[in-house]
C-alpha cells in the first residue's frame, strides 16, 4: 500500500507502539537486576549456614572430649519391705503345743486355763473357733479323746461354737470340789514324807479351793500351813 495512502489514526498508532517499547525493555531488565542481587543474597546466606553448621560441629566435638560418656542406668533393686509396715512381715513363731490331758479330774480346770492364754498370745493363729476346736482335741489323750470322738460324731467341728464346746467339755470332765469338801480335805493334809515346798504347794491348792482368806486359815483349827509356820516361828 501506499504509505502516502494510510489514514492518520493508522500513524498515530505506529508512533505510540514504538513509544512503548522502550518501556518494556527497561522493565525487563530491572526483574533480571533483582533476580541477580536475590541469586547474591542466597548464595551469601547458604554460605553463612554453612559456616555455622562447621562452629556447631566443632563445639560438639570439644564437648565429647571434655564430657566421659555417660554410664549405662542399672536398674534400681526392688525395695525391701519395711518391717514397720506391716506386723506380718515377719512371722511369729508357731504357738506351743499344749500340756495333753487325760480327762483326770481336778486337772480339767487348769487345761483351759492353758487353753485360754495359749488363745489370747496368738489370736491370729486361732482366728475361728473350728481352729480352736481342732487344736484343743489335739491336746487330748486318753479318756478325754474318746469322749471327743463321740462328741464329733454328734457336732461336727464346723457347726459348734467354741463357747458351746468348752461348756460341754466342762460339764464333762470339769467338777471343782464344794468348799465344804475342799475344807475337809484341807484338815486331812499332812506332809508325810514329803518336802515342806511340795506340802506347801497342796496347802495352798486346797486353801483356794475352800476360798478362806488367810485370817480364815489362821484361825481355824487346820495343821499349819508351812508358809505360816515360817513366817510365826521366832528368830
Amino acid at each position: 500500500a501506499n504509505p502516502s495512502c494510510l489514514t492518520p489514526e493508522v500513524t498515530t498508532a505506529s508512533s505510540a507502539s514504538r513509544k512503548t517499547c522502550p518501556a518494556s525493555g527497561d522493565l525487563l531488565q530491572k526483574h533480571e537486576e533483582s533476580l541477580s542481587s536475590l541469586s547474591r543474597q542466597l548464595a551469601a546466606s547458604e554460605q553463612w549456614a554453612g559456616r555455622v553448621n562447621e562452629t556447631l560441629s566443632a563445639i560438639q566435638e570439644t564437648l565429647a572430649r571434655l564430657v566421659p560418656p555417660t554410664a549405662p542406668a542399672v536398674p534400681a533393686p526392688p525395695p525391701v519391705p519395711s518391717a514397720s509396715l506391716s506386723v506380718g512381715s515377719v512371722r511369729d513363731p508357731a504357738p506351743p503345743a499344749l500340756v495333753p490331758f487325760t480327762g483326770e479330774l481336778g486337772r480339767c480346770g487348769g487345761f483351759l486355763i492353758q487353753v485360754s492364754l495359749l488363745f489370747q498370745r496368738y489370736p491370729q493363729a486361732f482366728s475361728n473357733d473350728a481352729v480352736k476346736i481342732s487344736h484343743v482335741i489335739g491336746a487330748l489323750r486318753d479318756r478325754a479323746l474318746d469322749w471327743a470322738e463321740s462328741y464329733l460324731a454328734l457336732h461336727p467341728v464346723e457347726t459348734v461354737t467354741y463357747v458351746q464346746f468348752v461348756r460341754d467339755f466342762k460339764a464333762v470332765f470339769h467338777h471343782p470340789l464344794r468348799s465344804d469338801e475342799a475344807a475337809r480335805q484341807l484338815h486331812g493334809l499332812r506332809q508325810g514324807g514329803r518336802s515342806v515346798a511340795e506340802f506347801s504347794i497342796d496347802f495352798r491348792v486346797k486353801a483356794a479351793e475352800t476360798g478362806w482368806g488367810e485370817d480364815a486359815l489362821r484361825g481355824s483349827a487346820l495343821p499349819p500351813s508351812p508358809v505360816c509356820s515360817s513366817e510365826l516361828a521366832p528368830e
